[in-house]
C-alpha cells in the first residue's frame, strides 16, 4: 500500500506544475513546452503545453507566473481519486482544500467535482469525470477572465454571438496543431464561465 502510494505521488509530482509558480520553475521541471498556444483576442495570459510521463499540462502565464493548469493523462484515461488528492496537495499552498457541492447553485455540473481552497477561497480546482480534465486556477484569474469577456462582449458583438475563448479554444487549438495528444472538448464545469 505503501509503495503504490508513493508512486503515485512521484507520478502526480511530475505531472504538474504549481498555481503561483513562475514560468523558469516549471520550465526547469517539464523542459521546454511541447507547443505554445495562440492567444486570442481578450484573453488573458499565454498558454503552454507539456508532457511529462503519463500526462499532458496546459499551464496559463499571467505575468510570468501560472495562474491555471489543465491536467489530463496522455491515453485520456481517468484520473484518479489518490492522483486528484496528490494534485491538490501539491497545489494547496498554506491552505486545505474543501470540496464544493454539486448543482445550479453552486454553478457546477453534474458529473464536475469541485474544489475551494479554505485560505480566503483563493483557488479553485475541478475534475470533470466526461472529460478526464482537471484543472486548477486562481479566483482572481477566473475573475479577470470573466471581466474580460464581459468587456469583449461590449467591443465584439456579432449579430448577438460572442466568440468565446478559454478552455474550448485552448482544446481546439492542441487539437489542430497535431501536438502529441488532442485534450477533450471542454468540461461541463469549466472555471470561466
Amino acid at each position: 500500500m505503501v509503495a503504490l502510494l508513493a508512486g503515485v505521488l512521484f507520478l502526480t509530482e511530475t505531472a504538474q506544475g504549481r498555481i503561483g509558480e513562475r514560468e523558469s520553475q516549471i520550465q526547469a521541471r517539464f523542459g521546454n513546452p511541447v507547443t505554445v498556444l495562440a492567444t486570442a483576442a481578450g484573453e488573458s495570459g499565454v498558454t503552454k503545453c507539456y508532457g511529462s510521463d503519463n500526462f499532458s499540462i496546459a499551464i496559463t502565464f499571467l505575468h510570468g507566473k501560472s495562474v491555471r493548469e489543465i491536467v489530463t493523462k496522455k491515453d485520456n484515461s481517468k484520473i484518479t481519486e489518490a492522483e486528484i488528492n496528490a494534485l491538490l496537495e501539491a497545489n494547496a499552498g498554506d491552505s486545505s482544500w474543501n470540496e464544493q457541492g454539486v448543482g445550479p447553485e453552486n454553478n457546477v455540473t453534474s458529473g464536475v467535482q469541485k474544489w475551494r481552497s479554505a485560505d480566503r477561497r483563493a483557488r479553485i480546482a475541478f475534475y470533470d469525470s466526461q472529460t478526464h480534465a482537471f484543472f486548477i486556477t486562481t479566483q482572481r484569474f477566473i475573475d479577470l477572465t470573466n471581466a474580460k469577456l464581459l468587456q469583449d462582449k461590449g467591443k465584439t458583438k456579432m449579430g448577438g454571438i460572442v466568440e468565446r475563448g478559454g478552455v474550448q479554444r485552448t482544446y481546439d487549438t492542441l487539437g489542430k496543431r497535431g501536438s502529441q495528444q488532442s485534450l477533450p472538448t471542454q468540461p461541463a464545469g469549466s472555471p470561466a464561465k
